[in-house]
């Protein structure tokens, strides 16, 4: 698998995450919800091996070309908007607050994920030889399994 499929699989995974997530108590419930909680840890999980990977593995090869520098640099601005609200969402009650800063990292992951898909993976697909991508994929994905097994 290339490392473009590859971070597809995880971006419409991590969408599923956040319906799974609005399913379990998109209402405000006032209360804390194990399910809610779980749901939450899981997406939390995923988003931040994901991006680690995205970060240590394609944005750093796509760095330091010319045509994906300033795409790559905007990306990993994205990222940190998306740690620091879900930093932000771990440490909060499960209330209305907390379901529209939800509702923010839900909007600011869809619209990470559709540029980086329609861009991103456009440019690097020019600059990538088809061994490099399936590479990288082979690389992102011995990275998840490592992290998902320490965390």
């Amino acid at each position: 698998m290339n490392i473009f499929e590859l971070l597809k699989r995880d971006h419409e995974k991590i969408l599923k995450s956040f319906e799974e997530l609005e399913d379990a108590g998109g209402e405000v419930s006032g209360k804390q919800d194990a399910g809610q909680d779980k749901l939450f840890a899981g997406l939390k999980q995923e988003l931040e091996s994901h991006m680690e990977g995205e970060e240590e593995i394609f944005y750093a090869e796509l760095r330091e070309e010319e045509d994906t520098r300033a795409l790559v640099l905007e990306s990993y601005e994205e990222h940190h908007v998306v740690k620091a609200l879900l930093s932000e969402l771990e440490g909060m009650p499960k209330d209305e607050y907390w379901i529209a800063k939800l509702s923010v990292l839900r909007e600011n992951a869809k619209h990470h994920i559709a540029k980086e898909e329609d861009d991103v993976f456009e440019e690097a697909q020019e600059i990538l030889s088809e061994d490099q991508s399936r590479s990288m994929g082979k690389r992102m994905a011995e990275f998840k399994k490592e992290q998902m097994t320490h965390k």
